[in-house]
């Protein structure tokens, strides 16, 4: 079966999601909307869709099955609804949405659609993430005592950088546009449930005027099965990226900066050959094959919705200790 697919949104990452599309032989792009004439006759030259200035035309057309949502977060919420109560098969981006009742209204109508749901968690789909997955299932650490996640990047706004990226209001900071990930990579790799999360979220790099949202955040959590994830992230206003994991098990570390993924055991590091793809391929292949085999989603509704309420719970610890001050 080839699967019809209309792509809401024409930013840069719409395109991301349109060269998966055009590269799969089991899916086929149909149409896209954006509110902007520029990007309409841009996707349209690029990609080859048909081009509409409301998204609600994505939906109504018998010819769409799935639809993917790469909007502005501050829109996830109602764009989700209507394509859910169209009945189209959803991949929306992440965050979920702004706050949890957006999240929950969200579920509510997942769960009542003919049309299946994932959240587009896209590190689940980095191959050295899904082999160290591979290696711990298989028991080359042994059981997973610790992770930690760091990230630093620059968080000015140059052209192409979404404004609602700078915006708590909007589903924007650091935390909610990143943070996302690490806390996703923490739950997947750990594999249990969050018990206790805590954090601070701060503006350390930016102004007030700049941007109304957190630039920096550094959070724990703790697992049920007495594991521990560290996540750390800072904003800078000019910085090369820096992107590091560390998982530490009783018998074995895993670690995956730029230069690939290791296994540390006796005493030595000993790098891990990776396959390297296309993330997105992967992401749409594996979204495709649920919705054509009926097979589970790659991420569940319920696991997105975990990793959702561990932002939102490390969000309340640390507006609760910015509130009692210093």
């Amino acid at each position: 079966m080839t699967i019809g697919v209309g792509i809401i949104g024409a930013g840069w990452w719409a395109e991301e999601h349109a060269k998966a599309v055009l590269a799969l032989s089991g899916t086929r792009l149909v149409c896209f909307s954006s509110r902007s004439v520029e990007k309409l006759e841009r996707f349209r030259e690029l990609y080859g869709a048909t081009g509409h200035g409301d998204y609600r035309r994505v939906l109504d057309s018998p010819e769409v099955d799935a639809v993917a949502i790469a909007t502005g977060h501050d829109s996830h919420a109602a764009i989700a609804l209507d394509a859910l109560a169209a009945g189209k098969h959803v991949l929306l981006e992440k965050p979920m949405a702004r706050n949890r009742a957006e999240c929950a209204a969200i579920a509510d109508a997942a769960r009542r659609s003919r049309g299946r749901f994932m959240l587009g968690l896209t590190h689940h789909f980095i191959p050295g993430v899904m082999r160290a997955r591979e290696l711990i299932a298989a028991g080359e650490t042994g059981p997973v005592v610790a992770g930690f996640c760091g990230c630093a990047v620059t968080w000015e706004q140059p052209r192409g950088r979404p404004r609602f990226y700078l915006d708590r209001s909007l589903g924007g900071g650091i935390w909610m546009t990143l943070g996302v990930h690490f806390v996703d990579r923490l739950l997947w790799l750990i594999d249990s449930e969050v018990v206790a999360a805590r954090g601070r979220l701060s503006q350390r790099f930016h102004s007030a005027e700049e941007q109304q949202a957190d630039d920096a955040a550094t959070a724990a959590l703790e697992f049920a099965s007495g594991a521990t994830g560290t996540v750390l992230l800072a904003g800078y206003r000019s910085s090369p990226t820096w992107i590091e994991m560390q998982i530490a098990g009783e018998r074995a570390m895993l670690r995956l900066d730029a230069q690939g993924l290791a296994l540390g055991r006796g005493g030595e590091w000993q790098p891990v050959p990776v396959e390297e793809r296309n993330i997105m391929e992967i992401e749409w292949e594996a979204f495709a094959g649920a919705l054509d085999g009926g097979g589970p989603m790659p991420i569940s509704l319920e696991y997105a919705l975990r990793v959702m309420n561990a932002l939102f719970d490390v969000e309340a610890s640390a507006s609760a200790a910015a509130s009692e001050g210093p």
